[in-house]
């Protein structure tokens, strides 16, 4: 099967899993506690779904129009690091509760960075400004605007800012 045509399949699969799950999102009862109740992340999350799915349609119907027969390194590569990004992913997971949000995304995001780019193009200052700055963005976010506190893990004064 062609990639674009595999592409135009999972993205209409995407699209009605997006779909579903806003409103299965429907279903949660909430209390009016806080601004944000317990719909609002399944919700955005659903909503990015079908963004990056309907994105993904168009580039697969565009891909089917202009179809060559040359064979793409990007997909070619792709099989590649899917298992040492997953894994690196589960790793993640794993220590996330003992190391914290933010050292574990720190190394989780440099190594992805590293793993997916050719190395020949790879900018590690880049990836380390990002792999640092991201997290910590995240964590601040979620502290002081939604009142969730990440795990913490070895940074345990992140609990007193």
């Amino acid at each position: 099967m062609k990639p674009a045509k595999r592409d135009l399949i999972v993205s209409i699969g995407f699209m009605l899993y997006s779909l579903f799950m806003f409103w299965g999102s429907t279903k949660i009862k909430t209390a009016k506690v806080n601004t944000i109740s317990a719909k609002f992340m399944p919700r955005t999350i659903a909503a990015l779904i079908l963004l990056l799915a309907l994105i993904l349609f168009l580039r697969a119907l565009k891909a089917l129009k202009e179809s060559s027969g040359t064979p793409d390194p990007v997909q070619e590569k792709g099989t590649n690091v899917v298992l040492p990004v997953l894994g690196i992913l589960l790793a993640g997971a794993v220590f996330m509760k003992r190391l914290g949000f933010i050292p574990t995304m720190v190394l989780v995001l440099f190594s992805v960075f590293t793993i997916i780019e050719e190395k020949e193009k790879r900018r590690y200052l880049l990836y380390a400004a990002l792999s640092l700055a991201l997290p910590v963005l995240i964590h601040f976010l979620f502290y002081k605007g939604f009142s969730v506190l990440l795990p913490v893990g070895v940074l345990k004064f992140l609990k007193y800012m």
